[in-house]
């Protein structure tokens, strides 16, 4: 695969997967596993181009046990390498992220298959990638440190200080290789029929993540930009088999998410958050027959909370620093959409 991600960049991924699978002890013993092979290649384009090629092998390798017709365990590891074109303000290429991860649960099928689920706990430990380091000298800074005082107030009118120059995305410090992040948590989804016609499905993820090595000590025990710890969804189904309202399906559905890490560009290294969102949908379809194909009708109310999006920060008043974000509004979108079937 060839994308030409800038008019002076190119990457260059390939993958290569093999997987055996094995069944033993009357098919209640499930193994599998696989192997991946990741090449990468950035090449940037300039006077003297700068090539970035980086490979790993990884492996995989799970487990599924069925203690009994209703229950069972399983685990998994594997490994990874993902490229990342993030690069710091000097154009300097940021490291790859490679993954090591651990996951172990229980699945289970209750009640004639009315009540399923799964509920498993995991691991992950991340290196690479990149994290912003507000400390970390930028581009401007550099400028800065090379010219004159007087040429500093001709270049940079706005900035009376050399710490108050951000990079040029606008952001504080500059991004430095990612180091290692842990993540730790549990997911759980259920599913629920109680009838055939209605079905509910919840989920849960708690995560808690940080950082455990990096250049720069200071962030040690921080998270990765966008970190949300809880996210919650709950969707609900029901559908008419019978009478007048034969094919009428009617549903609705919510998500909640805490609120997500942005940066620690606070004074003293604190945690700036965008708020935390919750979005519901209300919709309803109608499959038909009519001259002998399937027919369905459906209608959408997305984002019946009309929640705010968030751009920009600003100070309350009195406060020194822009801690808090700009909301800005939101409406409630509808899509009505038809579906035929050949």
């Amino acid at each position: 695969m060839d994308i030409g991600a800038t008019p002076d960049e190119n990457n260059a991924n390939d993958y290569l997967f093999a997987s055996w699978q094995l069944s033993a002890l009357d098919n209640r013993l499930k193994v599998n596993a696989a192997i991946n092979r990741t090449n990468i290649k950035m090449v940037q384009h300039s006077a003297t181009p700068k090539i970035t090629k980086d490979s790993k092998n990884s492996p995989m390798i799970g487990a599924m046990y069925d203690v009994t017709k209703e229950i069972s365990v399983f685990a998994v590891h594997s490994t990874s390498l993902f490229p990342t074109t993030d690069k710091n303000d000097f154009d300097k290429q940021m490291p790859a992220v490679t993954g090591d991860s651990y996951e172990g649960g229980l699945k289970v099928e209750l009640m004639g298959g009315k009540i399923s689920g799964t509920i498993s706990y995991y691991e992950i430990t991340q290196k690479g990638g990149s994290q912003r380091d507000p400390s970390a000298t930028n581009r401007n800074q550099t400028i800065w440190d090379s010219l004159t005082p007087t040429e500093r107030g001709v270049r940079f009118p706005n900035n009376s200080t050399r710490e108050s120059l951000n990079d040029r995305g606008g952001s504080p410090g500059d991004l430095v290789a990612g180091g290692t992040a842990e993540s730790k948590g549990f997911e759980a989804d259920l599913i629920f029929q109680p009838t055939p016609e209605w079905q509910v499905m919840v989920s849960y993820a708690h995560n808690d993540q940080e950082v455990t090595k990096a250049v720069n000590a200071a962030t040690i025990g921080q998270s990765t930009s966008g970190h949300i710890k809880d996210q919650f969804a709950l969707l609900t189904k029901y559908t008419f088999t019978q009478g007048p309202v034969d094919g009428l399906s009617i549903g609705m559905g919510m998500q909640a998410a805490g609120k997500a890490l942005q940066d620690y560009s606070a004074p003293g290294a604190t945690a700036r958050y965008n708020p935390s969102t919750f979005y519901a949908e209300v919709f309803a379809g109608y499959k038909f027959k009519a001259f002998g194909y399937d027919h369905k009708i459906q209608l959408n109310l997305k984002n019946l909370t009309t929640q705010d999006n968030y751009v920009g920060w600003y100070a309350k008043s009195g406060s020194g620093y822009a801690v808090d974000r700009y909301k800005v509004p939101s409406k409630m979108i509808w899509n009505l959409s038809y579906d035929l079937q050949f």
